[in-house]
């Protein structure tokens, strides 16, 4: 449905838009602050993890794949709306 990789709007990765369940982009900007405020803690703390594996001598290859399989563990919790 969509693309591997999303076009971001910035070096951290923010996508351009943020697509709802119904395939149309979130407008709400409370949500998009929100989704983006939480993919930068993210990247921060990978990028953290990520720094510590190399320096302690963790192969690079498979600290992705570690990354990637965590990112594809991810089960949905809530149906909870937000509302805005």
């Amino acid at each position: 449905m969509f693309p591997g990789k999303i076009t971001s709007a910035d070096t951290v990765f923010t996508p351009v838009q943020w697509i709802g369940r119904d395939g149309t982009a979130l407008e709400c900007e409370e949500k998009i602050s929100l989704l983006n405020d939480n993919l930068l803690e993210i990247q921060e703390l990978c990028q953290q993890a990520f720094t510590d594996a190399l320096q302690m001598g963790c192969s690079e290859e498979f600290m992705r794949i570690v990354l990637q399989n965590m990112v594809d563990s991810l089960k949905r919790n809530s149906n909870r709306p937000f509302s805005c």
